[in-house]
């Protein structure tokens, strides 16, 4: 009996969770459905022959305008294979209480460490043309390629 009225409550909790979340959402001018980009991340096949389950594929969005500080929201996967599609938006925001909207930067970085930190000579990293993008943007493709100290 005490075990089913713990369950109801934590269903309860959830639903009340989420509705709060679109709530605020709306407030903030997201909606669930346009609060995000998708499309593609891709590599010359040479390139590709050397990936390993281990490399880690991160997408980086940044509100245009801002250089310092975490990303706005981060996608990883481990063990990608290319092309790779990605969806990114509101729910991979990294600080709670700011909202993926607007125009924001998007980057993508293989880290063959798997690690942010660790930077290797084998890294590759890439942006999509045109960038900044507009949140809601589909089909977007960015080209990985070897890169020099490419940072996220």
């Amino acid at each position: 009996m005490a075990a089913s009225r713990w369950e109801t409550m934590v269903v309860r909790m959830r639903i009340d969770w989420r509705l709060g979340m679109i709530a605020l959402m709306a407030l903030h001018g997201c909606d669930e459905s346009g609060n995000q980009i998708s499309g593609t991340v891709t590599m010359k096949p040479v390139l590709s022959l050397g990936v390993k389950e281990s490399d880690t594929l991160y997408i980086t969005a940044r509100q245009d305008g801002v250089t310092g500080g975490p990303p706005l929201a981060v996608v990883r996967i481990v063990g990608a294979t290319f092309p790779a599609r990605f969806d990114i938006g509101q729910s991979d925001v990294v600080v709670a209480g700011q909202w993926f909207k607007g125009k924001v930067r998007l980057s993508a970085f293989l880290k063959r460490s798997g690690f942010i930190g660790i930077d290797t000579p084998e890294d590759l990293a890439g942006v999509p043309s045109p960038n900044p993008l507009a949140v809601g943007t589909q089909g977007v493709t960015i080209e990985l390629s070897p890169s020099k100290g490419a940072r996220i």
